[in-house]
């Protein structure tokens, strides 16, 4: 299974959420889930931004090797679950690949809404959206799990 999180720039939340999910399906030994994260309107080729790698080092989850990518089609189709940080970026997947399997990430997990953007913000901000985005990631699993029904 592939998985695809898209965010703006592919700086904060999308690496931030592709970082925690390996994490997470690692600490439950899940296999055969790929992960990656992909930006709807990269700037810049960087890495992820400070405070996102704050952030996550502090759940032990390492960015600073990040490289912030554009998405593209291929990207898309390759992709089992394209899932998005909000509902502005699910219309973006869906205007480049029409019948690519996109959901907001709160979606996908049960849930209304977008993930917010800490950009800019303070590494508590950015604490806040790390912390949203585990409770969703593990909600996330446990639906990927029941869909595989052989568990991980």
């Amino acid at each position: 299974m592939r998985i695809l999180f898209i965010c703006t720039g592919n700086t904060c939340r999308s690496p931030m959420a592709e970082g925690l999910m390996k994490k997470i399906i690692l600490d439950q030994q899940c296999e055969g889930i790929e992960i990656s994260s992909a930006g709807i309107a990269v700037f810049e080729e960087g890495g992820a931004s400070e405070n996102a790698i704050e952030a996550a080092a502090q759940l032990a989850v390492d960015l600073t090797s990040h490289q912030a990518k554009q998405f593209n089609t291929q990207m898309l189709a390759q992709a089992d679950v394209v899932l998005t940080m909000t509902h502005q970026h699910k219309r973006s997947v869906l205007k480049a690949v029409p019948n690519a399997n996109a959901f907001t990430v709160r979606a996908y997990a049960g849930h209304d809404g977008d993930v917010i953007d800490p950009y800019g913000g303070d590494l508590a901000t950015y604490c806040a959206c790390r912390d949203e985005l585990v409770h969703l990631l593990l909600k996330i699993t446990e639906k990927i799990v029941v869909e595989k029904k052989d568990g991980c």
